[in-house]
């Protein structure tokens, strides 16, 4: 069901707060069943949450192009970041979806929906004709999410990596959207 008040607009060092807040629910839920519990858990222990914040605040302060979809009262349901591809193999012209996060709570709401959307159109504004995701490989709800949104499962070389997350070797694999007119 959407969500009746959500809006979109760029994230501010004010929103660090709400921005952590979701990053932390983001994994907790979405990966419960691919990392460990006692890894999650550490997200919300005391402190925790705070140096987080302060991480996004420096982040946001520094420039960082953050999307984000908040309801009627300002509180952050959703967050998209972006940026130039991290990626050695990146051709020139491709950005890079950093991290999208929606609060549990939001799910099915739009808001993942909306911050994607607003952080899309951002690449494109800043020039870029192609974008990738990192994504986990077992994360089969984001994985449908990208897909419906466009974004293509990437089969050339060096399009599959592992990563070590909280003890855990987790595959991630990677997927294109092209941000030409003909590709949007």
């Amino acid at each position: 069901m959407a969500h009746p008040d959500l809006a979109t607009r760029p994230a501010t060092v004010d929103d660090a707060a709400g921005i952590a807040r979701v990053h932390v629910l983001g994994w907790q839920v979405g990966y419960r069943e691919l990392l460990p519990g006692s890894f999650l858990a550490e997200l919300s222990a005391p402190g925790a949450l705070e140096r987080r914040t302060t991480t996004w605040a420096g982040w946001l302060d520094d420039g960082a192009d953050v999307t984000v979809a908040v309801d009627g009262e300002g509180r952050v349901l959703a967050f998209c970041s972006c940026g130039p591809s991290r990626d050695e193999d990146a051709a020139e012209g491709t950005g890079e979806v950093y991290a999208l996060y929606a609060d549990p709570d939001a799910w099915g709401a739009g808001a993942g929906f909306a911050a994607h959307r607003g952080v899309l159109r951002r690449v494109a504004e800043r020039g870029f004709e192609a974008a990738t995701l990192w994504v986990l490989e077992g994360n089969t709800r984001a994985r449908q999410f990208y897909e419906r949104q466009g974004w293509v499962l990437d089969t050339a070389p060096g399009s599959r990596k592992t990563e070590e997350i909280g003890g855990a070797e987790l595959a991630e694999v990677r997927y294109r959207r092209d941000l030409t007119s003909a590709g949007r």
